[in-house]
């Protein structure tokens, strides 16, 4: 609920009802078999989470029956602005009831109705356990359980169970494609023999794809009892907190009516006038507590990286580094795939594996970045970006779309660094960079013999590392005065192929020729 203009299409309220007969008693000590004084219902107000809790007011109209306070204005306690508990006592009548209450954005708005019809049953005593009068016979109030559990489609292996749930409002964390499964139990009992009566399961407003399967009845000479399956596949047009409510009824069949005439008994058809058809007549007598469950479907997280993926590599021309770009996401059945990043790009040279199954999780996959820069991109620098996506695979949901998240890595090639790979000699190295072999020799103090074979992998360098402190020099400067052609810095410096300055601090690579240098420097 963000202003009053939409307020009304953004909220939901949600009712639950008790008869408190503790409550009850201290008004009214010596039981009748009715109330008058009952504490009738607790109304909950569910509004999305983070509204303001002073901005709404729920307004109880005087009606029927008579409300204990005309008009009655609460705010939602600060402490919890999702669901706020308010409680609501008038008196009680036998038969139906209606209340209405007005959800409004504030005292100046209009409120939206929302119309609460309750029946009043004849209650048999005031014991700790409700119990109603059923003829001659005495039935205790009919319990209500709901239990279930989550798994991957198509996967009852890896389901998590949902605890029972005996709150009249619990809370259910399901992802988008998911499979939701409830099993609701009612059972109702006497201490002497159970009176002929059959029990209801009943739901209020659900999903539509949501599916009820049929009750089974167990019966004995002390209870009755029923269960029902109610299964689930959430998609992504149902994000969001659903409510599904159960309420279990205990009836007797008293004769017939006509399906067109509601007050006019009848034992066949041939009595009902006007093609009306002559159907059972059942009678509530007992209630079982109102359960509801709030299904909050969410889609599935994005892919995790795994925290060992480095956030900046240096490189060496010449000598391979790989690294492994892993992730993973919650579901065994996601379908996971890993990209570069739109508007991202591999290293020249470099390369992207296949996506591999790792060893830690059903769910953890990876790629491996290979990359052995050539001579040709010393003082490359540039960030590589991924993408990794997740989707839960699900028959049920079409067209859901994959959670994603991104990583980037910071590739720099180092400038005038090369590493000499199996069986290189000088001669070939300096081809590699155009230059002589005397002049790599020279540019290696370390290495005392030019014959000498070097090591694999050993690093050598390839020319000096020139800074300007001073200030941003012009590129053809900078080259002139090392005896450098500008093609020459760029083959040397891949960073800065296209620029027309070295800004001041930038580090490059220079192979000086003191024949073609500049006699003088900038200080002369």
């Amino acid at each position: 609920m963000t202003s009053p203009a939409d307020y009304q299409i953004a909220s939901q309220l949600l009712v639950l009802y008790s008869f408190d007969w503790s409550k009850a008693a201290a008004a009214d000590s010596s039981c009748p078999p009715y109330r008058t004084n009952c504490q009738y219902s607790q109304v909950r107000a569910t509004y999305p989470l983070g509204a303001a809790a002073s901005s709404f007011t729920l307004e109880v109209d005087q009606g029927n029956p008579k409300v204990s306070h005309a008009s009655q204005k609460c705010a939602l306690a600060p402490s919890d602005s999702s669901v706020s508990p308010y409680t609501l006592s008038f008196q009680l009548l036998p038969g139906y009831n209606q209340l209405t209450v007005y959800l409004s954005w504030d005292a100046n708005s209009t409120g939206v109705p929302v119309d609460i019809i309750s029946r009043t049953i004849e209650a048999a005593s005031c014991s700790g356990v409700s119990q109603f009068k059923v003829g001659s016979s005495t039935i205790n109030e009919p319990s209500l359980e709901l239990s279930g559990f989550i798994s991957s489609p198509g996967s009852a292996a890896t389901s998590t169970s949902i605890p029972p749930i005996i709150a009249k409002l619990s809370t259910v964390n399901v992802t988008a494609g998911m499979y939701l499964e409830l099993t609701v139990k009612s059972e109702v009992s006497s201490s002497s023999a159970l009176p002929p009566l059959q029990l209801f399961l009943d739901s209020g407003r659900s999903p539509s794809s949501m599916r009820f399967y049929t009750a089974t009845t167990t019966t004995t000479t002390t209870s009755q009892s029923m269960s029902m399956r109610v299964t689930w596949t959430p998609c992504q047009q149902d994000l969001g907190i659903n409510f599904v409510c159960f309420q279990s009824h205990a009836r007797v069949l008293n004769g017939s009516l006509c399906s067109n005439q509601i007050d006019r008994p009848c034992s066949s058809n041939a009595e009902c006038a006007n093609n009306g058809v002559c159907v059972a007549n059942y009678t509530t007598v007992a209630i079982s507590p109102l359960k509801c469950v709030g299904i909050n479907v969410m889609m599935e997280d994005a892919p995790v990286f795994n925290s060992s993926i480095p956030a900046q590599v240096e490189l060496i021309m010449g000598r391979e580094t790989a690294v492994d770009i892993g992730m993973s996401v919650q579901q065994c059945q996601s379908q996971l795939s890993l990209d570069v990043a739109p508007g991202s790009m591999l290293p020249p040279g470099a390369s992207l594996s296949s996506l591999l199954v790792a060893s830690w999780g059903c769910t953890a996959r990876y790629k491996t970045l290979r990359w052995t820069p050539s001579p040709k991109v010393g003082g490359y620098s540039s960030r590589t970006c991924f993408v990794a996506k997740g989707l839960l695979s699900s028959s049920a949901c079409a067209g859901l779309l994959p959670s994603s998240s991104e990583r980037c890595i910071q590739l720099t090639v180092l400038p005038c660094v090369y590493s000499v790979r199996r069986d290189q000699q000088l001669q070939e190295i300096a081809g590699l960079f155009n230059m002589d072999w005397i002049l790599l020799w020279s540019l290696n103090a370390e290495m005392l013999h030019p014959d000498y074979l070097v090591y694999r992998e050993q690093n050598i360098s390839v020319g000096h590392l020139y800074r300007s402190e001073l200030t941003d020099m012009a590129l053809d400067v900078v080259a002139a005065r090392f005896g450098m052609t500008l093609s020459q810095v760029v083959e040397m410096n891949y960073n800065l192929a296209g620029a027309a300055v070295l800004p001041k601090g930038q580090r490059m690579c220079v192979v000086p020729n003191s024949c073609k240098g500049m006699s003088q420097t900038i200080y002369s």
